[in-house]
């Protein structure tokens, strides 16, 4: 408890020197980390481990679901889920998740278009 008060009174009274060495040492190890943040990330919005989305990924082949090309500058696919049932469905590039959310928003009226009626809704 007293090293507590202590660290806590010492970081309020030399914030610069602190921010500065905390921003080093998770530059220095900052590989420790990347994994479990990860993981940890996947778990709580997706309910997914990073072993599930590794699987995932080898059964697409590494591409997106949609467009089956490779992911844009190494980024990773998007885990793409149900809005409302939180079901995940598959991996996706960044265009086509954000084509497909724009599309699940607007659902009727694009049928409606497709179908002839688009001066209707």
């Amino acid at each position: 408890a007293k090293r507590t008060a202590y660290m806590r009174k010492w970081r309020a009274a030399n914030r610069a020197k602190h921010n500065e060495q905390a921003k080093q040492s998770h530059h220095r190890n900052k590989h420790k980390h990347v994994g479990k943040r990860r993981d940890e990330h996947l778990r709580r919005l997706y309910g997914i481990s990073q072993a599930k989305y590794e699987e995932m990924l080898d059964a697409q082949g590494g591409v997106c679901a949609i467009c089956e090309e490779p992911p844009n500058g190494g980024k990773a696919l998007a885990v793409d889920h149900c809005h409302e049932t939180g079901v995940v469905r598959g991996l996706l590039c960044s265009g086509c998740n954000g084509s497909l959310g724009w599309y699940e928003r607007r659902r009727v009226r694009v049928k409606l278009y497709l179908e002839g009626d688009y001066g209707k809704a």
